[in-house]
């Protein structure tokens, strides 16, 4: 059983990857969102919509916790324990997990509620739900950090990856993403994909800036970027306005000669998707100095590929123009496919 109790969009990807490694195991039968599935995989089966009168917004915490644990016991009643070898929580709520008193000896997979062991209050549930559940978790990083608080059935499971599929496009179609984002033929673009709430003026304080603008254009690199804030576009540096189709991502992030990462020291024991996406699709990538960002530098064959500040972000450009793009990263094997780890784990556990 796959039960993915958020069903983000966010993780349709994620769960891609992983149900296509788990099916190799077994059948496997999923639990969603309503609306949520679109799956078309062998041994991979709808078994359960999650009613969206579940998903209500605009919430205070303790009241939209309690109404998630009525979602897990009212999923609950309307599966058998004894029928699955495996339950597999693809995301949860460690409060209203804890509140539901179910899904005991479930297998918990840790995206982002690692972080919540730095309050006392707001860690307690995932320390008490530790006694009951296996957590699984991306890296090394991720794992010593649940240990520190006696976790200690905890296993990694690579969050894998896979390359981005791109519509073919005409002529017509690549003159008007050109014309879009102001890019001429021989530009290189150097594409800064997403920013989250706690980076939110990186732009202003890293980018937006006339030296900044000719260090791109000496180089000729043009920068597309968003802004939390209106800001007229420079020569070299394209701010977007408005939202970006999935075509319109996909076309920059795979004509990027490098992907910008900026994530903040509140970014902690995560997994970056846009990383992810760099190593699926070889495409170099240069980042803030994050440590759930360094804990893949082993896997990165740049020695300056992290920044502080913005002369370290210039280097950092120029060390991926150096180098030969091929041979960016190493040692990808390692963590592109889930389908090895999930097998040692379900083994041990039959």
């Amino acid at each position: 059983m796959y039960f993915d109790m958020w069903s983000p969009v966010g993780h349709y990807t994620f769960n891609s990857i992983h149900l296509k490694a788990l099916s190799q195991h077994g059948d496997v039968y999923t639990i969603f969102k309503e609306g949520y599935y679109k799956y078309d995989f062998p041994h991979v089966y709808h078994y359960l919509d999650v009613p969206e009168k579940f998903y209500k917004k605009g919430e205070g915490y303790y009241k939209s916790r309690l109404r998630l644990a009525g979602m897990l016991r009212w999923v609950w009643k309307r599966i058998s324990k004894e029928k699955w070898d495996h339950i597999i929580l693809a995301s949860y709520d460690p409060l209203a997990l804890y509140l539901s008193g179910k899904f005991k000896n479930a297998i918990v997979i840790d995206h982002n509620t690692i972080g919540l062991l730095d309050s006392k209050t707001l860690g307690f549930p995932l320390r008490r739900l530790s006694r009951r559940v296996k957590h699984i978790v991306f890296n090394n990083y991720m794992k010593t950090r649940l240990e520190m608080f006696g976790v200690d059935d905890v296993s990694i499971v690579p969050h894998g990856f896979t390359p981005i599929i791109r519509k073919e496009m005409t002529i017509d179609d690549e003159r008007q993403m050109k014309n879009k984002f102001s890019l001429n033929t021989a530009d290189k673009v150097i594409f800064l994909p997403s920013l989250s709430l706690s980076t939110i003026d990186v732009v202003g304080q890293f980018i937006y800036n006339d030296d900044f603008n000719d260090f791109l254009k000496v180089h000729g690199l043009k920068l597309i970027t968003k802004s939390p804030v209106k800001r007229e576009s420079k020569s070299n540096i394209i701010i977007i306005e408005g939202y970006l189709t999935q075509e319109e991502y996909d076309y920059l992030f795979l004509k990027s000669t490098c992907i910008v990462l900026f994530y903040s020291q509140d970014f902690k024991y995560r997994s970056s998707g846009v990383l992810n996406e760099c190593f699926a699709n070889q495409i170099p990538c240069v980042f803030s100095d994050c440590p759930s960002l360094k804990a893949y530098l082993p896997y990165i064959n740049n020695e300056h590929c992290v920044f502080q500040d913005t002369k370290g972000l210039k280097d950092s450009i120029l060390s991926v123009l150096k180098t030969d793009c091929k041979n960016y990263f190493m040692h990808l094997e390692e963590i592109g496919d889930p389908q090895k780890a999930w097998k040692r784990i379900l083994g041990n556990m039959n």
